[in-house]
């Protein structure tokens, strides 16, 4: 297949011909809303305009992500050369922290799926969860996400000014989380898995597993608890 016609079949016709139409959704999400919903609270800020919330929310989503962000990552990889993008970065010692950052990139999405995307939506995962989460990782979304990160490794691959940048990057990032955690050897993080995004009980309950007045409990795959919960 030539360039031309690959980039017609995987950029042009998905993103810019496709029958769906995120306007009229848009349009029609809005007119559901009351103007004057305010929510005090909510994981995307204070004092939150509902009724703007959601035109931006479409904007991000169905316009800049998939109308501008995909086509440039699809775009830019399939104009690179292939063994540029498919190529990873080679064992020697000066890549050990690229290479620790591409496992826990990879391990992140899987861990992704498999623990929040299967909690916020249990009724999809319900009857056979691993087999749901690996369909869910071939995913057009979840591609994106791997795409991009090939995107970036090309670049710290062929510029050492890039790549000494994410050297610093790294290093400082894993300083500034060792504050964070300050010698902890278990970690709490509550997941936000509601369907709504003013859920009051995740911001009284995370108050109190911040402040370590709760500590989570933590289920093994065999469903034994193997850590109490303090409160």
């Amino acid at each position: 297949m030539s360039k031309i016609k690959e980039i017609w079949k995987r950029v042009i016709v998905p993103c810019y011909l496709t029958k769906r139409d995120p306007a009229k959704k848009m349009k029609k999400s809005i007119e559901g809303v009351n103007k004057e919903i305010v929510f005090p609270w909510s994981i995307y800020g204070n004092n939150l305009d509902y009724r703007k919330y959601i035109k931006d929310f479409e904007k991000i989503h169905k316009t800049w992500k998939w109308k501008v962000l995909y086509p440039i990552v699809r775009l830019s990889e399939l104009i690179l050369p292939e063994h540029q993008v498919k190529g990873g970065f080679e064992k020697e010692w000066h890549n050990k922290y690229f290479l620790a950052a591409e496992r826990a990139y990879y391990k992140t999405i899987e861990d992704w799926v498999r623990v929040f995307i299967a909690s916020a939506y249990p009724e999809k995962f319900r009857k056979n969860k691993e087999k749901e989460v690996q369909k869910y990782l071939k995913r057009r979304k979840i591609k994106l996400m791997y795409r991009i990160w090939r995107l970036i490794r090309v670049i710290l691959k062929n510029d050492t000014a890039y790549s000494e940048f994410m050297n610093i990057l790294l290093l400082n990032t894993t300083l500034e989380m060792n504050k964070v955690l300050k010698g902890k050897k278990e970690i709490d993080h509550l997941l936000y898995a509601s369907s709504s995004i003013n859920d009051i009980h995740y911001y009284v309950l995370g108050k109190e597993v911040d402040s370590g007045r709760i500590v989570l409990r933590e289920v093994a795959q065999n469903g034994k608890t193997t850590r109490k919960n303090k409160g």
